[in-house]
């Protein structure tokens, strides 16, 4: 049931706190729409970029064998691998005899394309990509703390509430991670649909290449399964939505001191014979479940809860209804304006606009949930000088760290974030690299890392506000990036970074910043630009004898 059907419902109803509970609903339902659009969008670019992957693949053995795209149509799946995979040690030995040969070259490279890495590994590495650069983690949680941030905060406006409540961030994270239907939590089901998505993918490939369909034909399957993923993930939105819709609102009423809810079903041709039944029934409030008696019950519901109130009150008019905080009676009051309402108690005007607004991109995602910490630190004209810092580093502390630009350092920083047991080997590295890491100079000023698209980012889940404790050891640099192609840019206020590009020569390059383990960093503000998430961060100082 769409947004536009549920006004219909809302328009004529004349119970006010059903009517209450569908416009909350619609507030959700809307943007949903707008979401799911944007998702909808991002699967469609997804299909095309897969279609134009295998489309490359035909064309680059088109290319290396002289022949047109419409040959390599033809022939390209009828040569997989039962004839063109000889036997390894044969294939080594043949390439070796004809050294230099160009017909035995071309072999080679037709064997590059087919062999080691055969055509279809090679659709199956692209499509894979694609799939998982699908960014709903990042967004979609993100969405989900919207709508139950919104539906509280329009349920204190409505009630005119005296003491204006901000959202516990840590009840809504344990709301997103809950395996409350006993099919995994929002994150894992997200996988597990990009997994079948793949696997599904897989087949059509694998199906199509073995049996030597077209390439318009293949393109046509993937597209339809493209749009089953999609579909996928539209119902796992929805249904989530629907759960944080009445999970807020569930809160909201107990802290109205509400005793009893009405399960109120959005009656069409489409509702459940669930809701149907359900639809009128009376739940005391202790006992309410999301799920069993509080809604949703299946996937795509759209059934809300009311509560039970002693008192009836009339819809309509330039009036509207308030809950007296002190008699819990509901009182006519003058209207007022949402986005003014949150604009004052809130003290931030974009947030203010984005919790209202139904446009869900992710900037405007990341200003609707963003909690602003107004407590003035105390410590921005401080300058933070290291009292162990020698003006010559000794040579085997020089040496050390250079062994932090290998995968030594990768493997330690690995054992560190994840917590996996130190060798004595390991520990001793630690002790050495800490040992050298004191005696450098702090860098008090802007820092950059950067983490690229694909790689898991530790800020996840995390908002303004927030504090971050890496493990590991940060690398850093003082230059405005780290990578060109990055997916997330942390941009740090550093006060105790090590200033390792003054001291070591591989260093200076890249005129890097080392932060040592368990640091603290607190992030300031999000923001998107040019497609790459920035997080602002500021490093805090615990130990005030720094």
């Amino acid at each position: 049931m769409n947004s536009d059907k549920l006004k219909e419902l809302l328009e004529n109803n004349s119970n006010y706190w059903q009517s209450r509970a569908l416009d909350t609903e619609i507030r959700a339902v809307e943007n949903e729409e707008d979401y799911l659009k944007r998702i909808k969008g991002i699967y469609d670019a997804a299909q095309r970029d897969i279609e134009k992957k295998m489309a490359n693949v035909y064309a680059r053995y088109a290319s290396n064998n002289k022949i047109t795209l419409k040959e390599a149509y033809k022939q390209l799946p009828k040569k997989m691998e039962t004839e063109y995979k000889a036997d390894v040690n044969e294939y080594i030995r043949l390439a070796q005899e004809h050294q230099g040969d160009p017909k035995w070259k071309q072999y080679l490279l037709n064997q590059s394309l087919m062999h080691k890495h055969s055509v279809l590994n090679q659709l199956q590495t692209e499509y894979r990509k694609v799939i998982y650069d699908i960014d709903m983690e990042q967004t979609a949680g993100k969405f989900l703390e919207k709508i139950y941030t919104n539906t509280s905060y329009y349920n204190q406006y409505l009630n005119n509430d005296e003491v204006f409540a901000k959202v516990d961030k840590d009840r809504i994270q344990s709301l997103i991670n809950e395996n409350w239907s006993g099919g995994g939590s929002f994150s894992e089901n997200i996988w597990g649909n990009k997994e079948k998505l793949i696997k599904a993918l897989d087949e059509t490939v694998i199906r199509g290449m073995a049996t030597g369909r077209s390439f318009d034909d293949m393109a046509k399957e993937l597209a339809k399964k493209m749009d089953t993923g999609y579909n996928n993930a539209a119902r796992l939105i929805m249904t989530e939505s629907a759960r944080m819709d009445n999970m807020s609102l569930l809160d909201t009423y107990k802290r109205m001191g509400v005793q009893r809810l009405e399960f109120v079903a959005t009656l069409d041709m489409k509702t459940s014979e669930i809701c149907r039944a359900m639809d009128g029934t009376i739940i005391d409030i202790e006992n309410a479940k999301i799920g069993l008696n509080v809604p949703p019950l299946h996937p795509y519901c759209r059934s809300v809860i009311a509560p039970v109130m002693d008192e009836e009150i009339d819809k309509g008019g330039d009036k509207r209804i308030y809950r007296d905080v002190n008699t819990g009676k509901s009182v006519m009051g003058k209207n007022r304006n949402y986005i003014d309402y949150l604009k004052e108690e809130l003290g931030d005007e974009k947030q203010a606009q984005a919790i209202a607004s139904t446009r869900n991109d992710l900037a405007s995602l990341v200003a609707a949930i963003s909690y602003v910490d107004m407590t003035p630190t105390g410590e921005t004209s401080i300058t933070y000088t290291n009292p162990d810092a020698v003006k010559t580093l000794p040579r085997e502390n020089k040496e050390t760290l250079l062994t932090m630009k290998g995968p030594t350092i990768n493997n330690l920083n690995n054992k560190l974030s994840n917590q996996i047991e130190l060798s004595d080997a390991d520990k001793e590295l630690i002790k050495k690299i800490d040992e050298a890491l004191d005696k450098i100079e702090y860098f008090n000023g802007e820092v950059t890392t950067d983490i690229r698209p694909g790689n898991n980012n530790p800020l996840d889940g995390l908002s303004i506000g927030d504090e971050w404790v890496p493990r590991k050891y940060l690398f850093s640099t003082k230059k405005d990036k780290y990578y060109d192609n990055a997916g997330y840019r942390f941009v740090i206020t550093s006060k105790t970074g090590r200033d390792v590009g003054k001291k070591v020569l591989n260093y200076k390059v890249n005129k890097e910043v080392i932060f040592k383990r368990n640091t603290t960093f607190k992030i300031t503000d999000i923001k998107v630009k040019n497609k790459i998430v920035y997080y602002y961060m500021e490093e805090i100082i615990k130990n005030k004898n720094i």
